[in-house]
């Protein structure tokens, strides 16, 4: 009796210790972070990107951190190729993939060089910024006597 009253015990024992590693590895995953909201972004803006693809082309860098939790971008967009240039005519975000025409979503500006600023996206918008759906054009002016000269450049924004 003694000896099945012990095997019952280790017995219970034993599941009361398999219970409590389970339980040991539960609480690990629980306290791991969750993984961070935020997601950096970039996208090479070039001329031959742009739909026509115009005659004259800038070369440009859009940078972005996309913060999943509160819809917010927070960009910069510079120029390499902007020197001499004394006006940005406009620089959009426009929902579409490399090769299709989308319509523009966002106005992005700023009175100076580089461009940055923040938007908030909208869910949809969210998913197609994620999915490499959306990308921003710009259009810079030089003053070339005796017209002036208007460069266009486009970059689809992808994750880093």
């Amino acid at each position: 009796m003694l000896q099945k009253l012990t095997s019952g015990f280790l017995c219970f024992l034993s599941l009361v210790a398999i219970s409590a590693c389970d339980q040991f590895d539960l609480d690990d995953l629980r306290k791991k972070a969750p993984p961070t909201p935020e997601i950096s972004l970039s996208a090479t803006v070039t001329g031959p990107q742009a739909l026509p693809t115009p005659a004259t082309s800038g070369l440009g860098s859009f940078t972005g951190v996309y913060n999943q939790q509160t819809n917010v971008l927070t960009y910069s967009m510079a120029y390499v190729y902007a020197i001499g240039a004394n006006a940005l005519q406009e620089l959009h975000l426009h929902r579409g993939g490399p090769g299709v025409v989308g319509p523009i979503i966002y106005t992005l500006s700023s009175p100076r060089f580089p461009i940055t600023g923040t938007v908030t996206l909208s869910e949809a918008d969210e998913a197609l910024l994620l999915s490499n759906q959306i990308y921003v054009d710009g259009e810079l002016s030089f003053q070339s006597p005796p017209t002036p000269l208007l460069v266009q450049t486009r970059g689809t924004i992808m994750r880093q």
